[in-house]
Parts: C-alpha cells; sequence; structure tokens
C-alpha cells in the first residue's frame, strides 16, 4: 500500500499574561466579614452556586444535609470527638476521616437554605472547629460530593516559564497558605484556604480566577475514587472477567464500569427460568415474568441453567456475596421454558420473546439452540418473525439486542445453531477457553460474531449457591452484559450501532493461530470464522458507546484519501470511476492523529447499488487502509469511519461519506 506522509509541523504560542489590578485591602476586608451564605464570591445574589471549569461557570446545588469540618486539634481523640459532635447536633463518619478533617451529618436535615446557614453559623463559633466546609449536589442519586479546605491553582505560562509571584501576592493579601506543588506539574498548586479570607473552595477560586491573573482553578471536589474492582468473594474465580491467569483474556470489564454499571436496562433472560428468590439475584429481578410454556405469569424455574445465565449477566454486585454480574445493576426478566421439544415448541418460544420486547427488553439472551441441526432449509417462521420485531420494534424502534449462543457442536463439525443463524442482525457468540482459545466444544462458521468466555464458568446456581458451567451458552450472557452496560452508558444508541461497536473493538486473539481477513459481508473489521471478529472488550465498546453520546459528529474530523489511478476524485469525496472495473483505493486518518500508541478501528456502510461489493484490507490497527472498489451500477455511497482509541482510551471518531459515481455527472 502506498503510504502517505505528511510533514509534521509545531506551533508554539505564547499565552499573554493578562493584567488586572489586585483587590485593594478594603475590598479583601470586606470579604472576609462575610458569613457562610449564598451571597459568597461562590454564588449569584440569588443563592445559587458556581464554580469555573474550563471557562465556563458551572451551576452548583447546594446539599443541606452533609458537611465537613476541620478540627482545630487534628489528634483530637474519638471519645471528644463524640462529645462535639453530640453537642452540636451532629453525627461524624470517623471512617472517613482524614487527620483534622471529619465528614459529619447534621441529625435534623434543614427544611430551608436559611436555617442550613444558621446551623452552620452556630457550628462554625465553636473553638474547637476551625472551618466548615460545604457538600453539593450530584444528581443521579449519586451521594453528594464534599469540598475541604484546599483547592488548586494554575499558574499562567509565560513562554515556558511559570512566574510565582502573582499566586504569592494573591495569596498573601487574601491569607491564603501556598501548601506544595503538585508533583511533576510545576504549574500547578496546592493551596490552603484555612485561617484565610475565605470560608470554603468554592469562593476562594472563583476569587482567584476572576482576577485574571491565573490560567485555571479547581476547588478540589472529593471525589471518591474506587479501584474498578468488586468485593463479592467468588469473583477472583470469574476468569472471563478478570483472567488472573492469561490476563489477556478475559472481557476487560473493570475500565468499563468507570461509564456504566446498566443502571435502567432491562435484559430478558429467554430460558429455564431464574431462580428469583436467589440472594445475589433478587435484589435486581424485574418484578413482571413470563412462564412462555404455560403462556402464564409468573416463571417458574425448570432448571439451573437460566439462573447461571443471568448471574453472568447482572448477579448483584458489592455485596459481599457470592459472584459478581457484567450489568449489575441492569434488571432481569425471567422468561421460563424447560427447553424441550412440544408440538408447539417454536410458538412458546415466540411468545416468550415477544413478551420479553413489550415489556421493555433491551436485551434479549437466548443461550439456546437446535442443537446443530444440518439443514440450512428447514425454518421456523413464528420464531423467526418474533426475533425480527424484537430487533426492529424493540426499545421504541431503535431495536433490542437479540444475543444468541453459537452451539457447542464444536468437536464434531462446526455448524451452527439455529435460530443463530437465520439473519446476520443477530449478535452470535462463541466461547473461549480461560487460555483465549476457541473452546473445543463451540460451534463455527460463517454467521459467528464474536467469541467470550464460556469455560468453565462460575455464576449463580440454584438453591442460592454458585456453581461451574461451560458452554456457548455462558459466552452469550458476558456479550448481553455488555451490551445492557453500552445502552445504559447511551441509551440513543440503535440496535444497529450497539452490535457494530461490539464487534469492531473486539479483539484479535492468537494471531499465530486465527488467521484474519477482511470479507465482503463482514464491514466492521477483520473476521475468523473460528473466533469471529475476535474477543469482545466491554471496557472499549463502553468507553466508545459513551463518547459517542458527548460528541457531536458534525465535529468528527474527515477520513483522508488517495486513489492513484483509474478514477477522478474530488475534494468533497466525490469519486467516478469512468471505466476501470476496479479501482484500488487508500484511505487514512489525518496526520495528526498518526500515533504508534494508537489503535485505529476501521468499518464501513455501503448504500446505492445493492450489488456492489467493495472489500478492504488493514494493515493490522493502523492508521490506514487498502480498498478494493469495483465501479458500481448506479450512484453509490460509501460511508467510512475510523474510531482511533490510545489503549482503552477513546480519542475521536473520523468519518467521511464518498459518494462513488460510475459516469461523471450530466
Amino acid at each position: 500500500m502506498k503510504q502517505i506522509y505528511y510533514a509534521l509541523s509545531t506551533l508554539l504560542f505564547a499565552l499573554l499574561i493578562i493584567s488586572c489590578t489586585v483587590e485593594q485591602p478594603s475590598t479583601i476586608e470586606s470579604t472576609s466579614s462575610k458569613s457562610f451564605s449564598p451571597k459568597t464570591k461562590g454564588s449569584d445574589l440569588e443563592g445559587s452556586y458556581h464554580y469555573w471549569y474550563q471557562g465556563e461557570s458551572i451551576p452548583l446545588t447546594l446539599n443541606l444535609e452533609y458537611i465537613n469540618i476541620l478540627l482545630s486539634n487534628p489528634e483530637m481523640d474519638e471519645v471528644e470527638l463524640d462529645e462535639l459532635c453530640q453537642e452540636m447536633h451532629l453525627r461524624a463518619f470517623k471512617e472517613s476521616r482524614d487527620g483534622g478533617l471529619v465528614k459529619v451529618r447534621l441529625s435534623e436535615r434543614p427544611d430551608s437554605q436559611d436555617e442550613y446557614i444558621t446551623q452552620i453559623h452556630a457550628i462554625r463559633t465553636d473553638s474547637r472547629i476551625n472551618g466548615v466546609y460545604p457538600f453539593f449536589e450530584r444528581g443521579g442519586g449519586a451521594e453528594p460530593i464534599g469540598t475541604s479546605n484546599v483547592f488548586y491553582l494554575k499558574l499562567r505560562d509565560e513562554e515556558g516559564y511559570f512566574d510565582l509571584e502573582p499566586m504569592q501576592q494573591f495569596s498573601e493579601e487574601n491569607k491564603v497558605n501556598i501548601v506544595k506543588e503538585v508533583p511533576y506539574m510545576p504549574d500547578w498548586y496546592v493551596l490552603s484556604i484555612e485561617n484565610s479570607v475565605f470560608e470554603n473552595s468554592i469562593d476562594a477560586t472563583n476569587n482567584f480566577y476572576e482576577s485574571g491573573l491565573f490560567a485555571d482553578v479547581d476547588p478540589a471536589f472529593m471525589f471518591n475514587f474506587q479501584p474498578c474492582t468488586v468485593n463479592d468473594p467468588y469473583y477472583f474465580l470469574q476468569w472471563g472477567l478478570k483472567n488472573t491467569t492469561n490476563p489477556n483474556y478475559d472481557i476487560n470489564v473493570e475500565g468499563a464500569w468507570n461509564y456504566s454499571t446498566g443502571s435502567g436496562i432491562k435484559v430478558a433472560v429467554v430460558d429455564q427460568g431464574i431462580e428469583t428468590s436467589h440472594s445475589d439475584l433478587a435484589a435486581n429481578i424485574f418484578p413482571l415474568s413470563y412462564n412462555a410454556q404455560t403462556g402464564t405469569t409468573p416463571s417458574v424455574v425448570y432448571d439451573a441453567h437460566g439462573t447461571h445465565v443471568a448471574g453472568i449477566i447482572a448477579a448483584v454486585t458489592n455485596n459481599n456475596n457470592q459472584i459478581a454480574g457484567i450489568a449489575y445493576n441492569a434488571r432481569l426478566l425471567s422468561i421460563s421454558h424447560n427447553l424441550l421439544p412440544t408440538a408447539t415448541y417454536s410458538s412458546e418460544l415466540a411468545g416468550g420473546i415477544t413478551w420479553a420486547r413489550q415489556n421493555g427488553a433491551d436485551v434479549i439472551n437466548c443461550s439456546w439452540g437446535d442443537n446443530n441441526g444440518l439443514d440450512d432449509n428447514l425454518h421456523t417462521s413464528v420464531l423467526e418473525d418474533a426475533i425480527v420485531n424484537a430487533m426492529t420494534l424493540g426499545r421504541n424502534g431503535s431495536g433490542s439486542i437479540v444475543v444468541f449462543s453459537a452451539g457447542n457442536g464444536g468437536q464434531n463439525n462446526s455448524v451452527m445453531d439455529y435460530p443463530a443463524t437465520f439473519d446476520d442482525r443477530i449478535l452470535t457468540a462463541g466461547a473461549i477457553d480461560i487460555s483465549g482459545f476457541r473452546a473445543s466444544f463451540s460451534s463455527y462458521g460463517t454467521k459467528l460474531d464474536v467469541v467470550a468466555p464460556g469455560e468453565q464458568i462460575l455464576s449463580t446456581y440454584t438453591g442460592n449457591v454458585s456453581g461451574l458451567l461451560s458452554g456457548t451458552s455462558m459466552a452469550a450472557p458476558h456479550v448481553s452484559g455488555v451490551a445492557a452496560l453500552m445502552i445504559a452508558a447511551n441509551p440513543d444508541l440503535t440496535r444497529e450501532e450497539v452490535v457494530r461497536l461490539i464487534e469492531v473493538t473486539a479483539k484479535k486473539i492468537h494471531t499465530e493461530s486465527y488467521q484474519y481477513y477482511s470479507y465482503q459481508n463482514r464491514p466492521h473489521s477483520t473476521w475468523n470464522q473460528e473466533v469471529g471478529y475476535g474477543l469482545i472488550d466491554a471496557t472499549k465498546a463502553v468507553s466508545l458507546a459513551w463518547h459517542k453520546g458527548q460528541t457531536n459528529p458534525s465535529n468528527n474530523p474527515a477520513v483522508e484519501f488517495y486513489i492513484p489511478i483509474g478514477a477522478t476524485t474530488y475534494s468533497d469525496g466525490t469519486i467516478v470511476i469512468n471505466s476501470f472495473p476496479t479501482i484500488q483505493a487508500f484511505f487514512y486518518v489525518p496526520t495528526s492523529l498518526e500515533n504508534m500508541s494508537y489503535t485505529y478501528y476501521w468499518y464501513y456502510t455501503l448504500s446505492g447499488d445493492p450489488y456492489w461489493s467493495p472489500t478492504y484490507y488493514i494493515y493490522g490497527y493502523t492508521s490506514g487502509i487498502q480498498m478494493t472498489i469495483p465501479r458500481p451500477n448506479s450512484n453509490s455511497i460509501l460511508s467510512l469511519t475510523c474510531e482511533v482509541f490510545n489503549g482503552s482510551t477513546y480519542v475521536c471518531t473520523v468519518h467521511r461519506d464518498f459518494h462513488v459515481l460510475p459516469n461523471f455527472p450530466s
């Protein structure tokens, strides 16, 4: 492939120091005389707080229940602290104490902000307390976030030199203490407002920022950053979620939990029924359920299979009990059937899938199939109709994600289970073992989409216990759990987008054993018939889903291209193939995005000529691709997209629509 290089150039800009007059002592004195009230620098005259972030004023909502107090004596023992809290009608959270800084709760929640301020005044006057700092609401049911006696300040950069004098002077005039430089960040400093003119870090940062002397400020909100792991005692045995034996071969879920835990999502398990009373499932069970075999409610438990599948998807997590689920805040819909043949078998399962769709299922997991039937000419229209309706009508028209297991006949032949194979819109999952190879039992073939852990998988089991099972039945719920996380992270995603993001971010495993190629009907990446697009990667898929919800597509940079011969090209992306039967085209990201540490996920969609079939070759996960484009019979569109990642961090999306014409416009 012909490589296109651009000379990199770096433009250096010097930031201008904005000159502002430092507040006069009289103004500072008036700040000092202010009480802790809504009418400080951190709030407007109507009592609504704000702080500065990236040059914008961000509104804050005061929490009226919690505060942080700074003890005058950081060594105060627990007995004295208890006495202080009793006198002040406070409840201390001693486990979160940081030296003299203690989180406390007002014993009686104030009815108004004025009442809150009155209580704060009384607390502040006690000689044993050296500061009182507010909490602010976060929304979405999250715990409020606190502030303390410190904040962060960023110095202006004047041609690579950080001038300390403005910080020193402004701090001295406001009695603010410069604590230290942030390690390895010479432009950032930690400052303390203890005994200063400011009563909280919001006031302080707003005053410093609005002076115009500094590059940035940070109120030092006390985030409760936690390692992305869980306290469930069997979690270390769940190799599919965290493979300590072969770390490259799990679904990489912990980073995904930074974006989503599945809240608000319903996952239907069409199976042998879920033990809804199971202690590690009960809290996540949706109150409605359905018995597809009898057409009645509620569901029943025919065997342990459905309970095991359900636990992989959404077992209750961080409850010190048994295992962790993937989408552990999602709700589980139990649709039961004994999965034994009857004269009306297909219609019963069709009814179960339809019930799931009509009751709001975002994801429908089907860990079953026809046991490796060999005749592709045999179909059940009623069941297929229910599946297609779920994929097109579910989620209010956005489409439910339907996940099927590939089947367990891999040792005998490569034929996959039906109905997983009848429609390309179904997301079909094969299984890998703990070493990252296709599990020996896992069926494979042209309809396989992705693989997930499926051998010796620990999950919930009937009898309120956990147990091990193997099969592609266990791989499918790993995929369903990731799909639930993605929809929770970005509810606007369509079914097609969820499936595409799962496929395009899948990890190519054991490339020495599995050769991945470009295929006409596999536009999302290179593919292999034994492992599909590869092993699902929860963090990358969920990260990309979330970022797509935050990014305006119109701001995406454009794919660049080069066609050496056979076509006339235009800067707007129009390609006219006038006489050649096929052309070779080269597409790549802008030079500014070429980085050895980046990973590039390319995919395309087509419209126009229904028989038009470009193919492409990807050189690893490189910043460019080579594409063979045949001359279409009619005007067509090639929509080409590249998702760019730095490790597991989403960087941006590069996109362009190419109008491919067989003749020059008349």
